[in-house]
C-alpha cells in the first residue's frame, strides 16, 4: 500500500516518481468535470467515479483484485478503510462476473485503518485486501476516483 496527496507530484515525491501514479495525478491536477462514466487516462489506466454514503464497517465487504492496482482518491468527504493480507482472511466468499474481484468475510484479526479524506490518495495492490466506506464519525457521502491500473501498466 502507498499513501499520499495530490500535491505529491509537485513536490516529487518519491511516490509520485512511480510513472503510472504520475499518471493518475497529473489527470487528476486537469481537474476534469464530474460525471458518471469510466474514462482511459492512458494505455492501461481506467479511472471511474465513484459516490456512496459511508456506512458501519460491518456492512462494507473486504476485496482484492488479482490483476489490476487500485488507486483511490477522494475528492469530497472522508472514510476509514481496513487492510488486511489475503493469507489472514482465507479463501474468498464470492468474485465478481468479471473475475478481478474477490470478496471476503470479515476477519478475526486485527486490521490496519487508514483515514481518507479529500486530497489524499491511497493505492491498494492485489496483497492489500480492503473494505472501503466506513463512517468516520457519521454517515456522510463520499466522491473519489477509484483509477484501475492493469499490471501491463507498472513494472515494479
Amino acid at each position: 500500500m502507498i499513501t499520499g496527496k495530490l500535491d505529491d507530484g509537485a513536490t516529487k515525491s518519491l511516490a509520485a516518481s512511480l510513472p503510472w501514479i504520475d499518471a493518475c495525478l497529473g489527470w487528476l491536477r486537469e481537474q476534469h468535470p464530474w460525471t458518471e462514466e469510466t474514462e482511459m487516462v492512458c494505455e492501461g489506466i481506467m479511472v471511474k467515479k465513484v459516490e456512496y454514503g459511508t456506512t458501519s464497517p460491518s456492512t462494507c465487504r473486504f476485496e482484492n483484485h488479482d490483476r489490476e492496482i487500485d488507486l483511490q482518491f477522494v475528492v469530497e468527504g472522508i472514510e476509514w478503510i481496513e487492510i488486511t493480507r489475503p493469507e489472514d482472511l482465507g479463501e474468498g466468499i464470492d468474485r465478481d462476473t468479471g473475475g478481478d474481484v474477490v470478496f471476503y468475510a470479515a476477519p478475526d484479526v486485527p486490521v490496519t485503518r487508514l483515514l481518507l479524506g479529500e486530497g489524499s490518495f491511497a493505492v491498494f495492490f492485489p496483497e492489500d485486501v480492503h473494505r472501503c466506506g466506513a463512517s468516520v464519525a457519521a454517515d456522510a457521502r463520499l466522491r473519489k476516483y477509484v483509477f484501475k491500473i492493469s499490471r501491463a501498466a507498472y513494472s515494479l
